[in-house]
């Protein structure tokens, strides 16, 4: 398609960081490469996203929100699945029987951001009732948060597209393969007459459903 010429079109995206780093560009990438945009993307947890599609902040947002928002359309992109791990070491030294509650209120935890509550729902699902306060490192970077869960620091929720390989490799062991808190991913935009728009919807669906499960 040829775009010289045209002036750039720009699209402020509300985006959930394990999205941006694990699928998003790629995702985007077929867009980008025919049409003359710009994308400004704003990152904040995937439960948070749609408030800036809400405030006008964004032409869409990537939320867990199953609901359409008044003025906006909805598609649905796929799931990630989040579970909780350590490295081997780490397990041994604070969980030596296998993760119970006592323990993991006790072991050092590592946690996205303040609006992170991956870790608290995993708790949640295996032990039930579980405090709101943990020992806990926060760490609101996608690259060195796992790295640092790998590194032996402390033992957190990882998505599957990241945490696979680790696992395979030993690198990292699952606390409870009996759970797995899973994130369904929506894509919300304006209800607009926009060719761009419906282009980039378009390549976000096509591609989240090779890249994220069903």
């Amino acid at each position: 398609k040829e775009t010289e010429g045209k002036a750039f079109t720009t699209i402020a995206l509300g985006v959930n960081a394990d999205s941006i780093a694990f699928w998003v560009i790629d995702a985007v990438h077929p867009f980008l490469r025919e049409n003359k945009a710009l994308l400004k993307f704003r990152v904040d947890d995937q439960e948070q996203t749609h408030r800036m599609l809400k405030d006008g902040e964004v032409m869409g947002c990537i939320s867990t929100l199953a609901k359409p928002i008044q003025g906006c359309r909805i598609e649905y992109l796929g799931r990630m699945n989040y579970r909780m791990v350590s490295t081997p070491a780490f397990a041994e030294k604070w969980f030596p029987k296998g993760i119970t509650l006592k323990d993991a209120v006790r072991a050092p935890g590592l946690i996205f951001d303040r609006h992170d509550e991956l870790l608290h729902k995993l708790l949640h699902q295996k032990f039930g009732d579980v405090p709101q306060e943990l020992p806990a490192h926060y760490l609101p970077s996608v690259e060195k948060y796992g790295e640092f869960i790998t590194l032996g620091h402390a033992y957190g929720s990882l998505p599957d597209q990241q945490s696979q390989t680790l696992l395979k490799t030993g690198r990292l062991i699952d606390l409870a393969p009996d759970c797995c808190v899973t994130a369904k991913l929506y894509w919300h935009c304006w209800n607009l007459k926009s060719q761009v728009l419906d282009e980039l919807t378009r390549s976000l669906v096509r591609k989240a459903k090779s890249l994220l499960e069903a």
